[in-house]
């Protein structure tokens, strides 16, 4: 589960650890860009049930969860595989739970805290990489 913030920015980190932007997203999920904009303006729980559904059902995340302000994956964490997009529909990587809020997390670090990151990796594979 995903909670840090607001509902509308922890939905938008998702999106975009998985698609290049948000409208990359909107044509993947055939909404028009517009519509997708005006639900983050607007907040999820004032758009229709419709495009919610359509959001949750691409992003495998419960709808009924994110009515209630929360992020979950229909999946057990173990089972779910996040799918990566490279921009033409097709996935590309598959990444474990585990991975996939480790890819999180990076992406919403600063500069200096992937520099930080990228560092102290670099020194735990050279010690203990198997």
């Amino acid at each position: 589960m995903i909670n840090n913030g607001t509902i509308e920015n922890e939905l938008k980190k998702l999106i975009l650890v998985r698609f290049k932007s948000m409208r990359e997203f909107s044509n993947f999920i055939a909404m028009p860009y517009s519509t997708l904009a005006t639900i983050f303006k607007r907040g999820v729980g004032n758009a229709s049930i419709t495009n919610i559904i359509r959001i949750c059902d691409a992003l495998s995340i419960s709808a009924d969860e994110l009515a209630d302000g929360r992020i979950t994956f229909r999946e057990s964490e173990r089972e779910y595989s996040a799918k990566l997009y490279m921009g033409d529909g097709q996935p590309s990587v598959c990444l474990s739970a585990e991975e996939f809020n480790l890819l999180a997390g990076y992406r919403s670090l600063n500069a200096k805290g992937r520099e930080y990151l990228n560092w102290t990796i670099e020194i735990i594979l050279q010690t203990h990489h198997v």
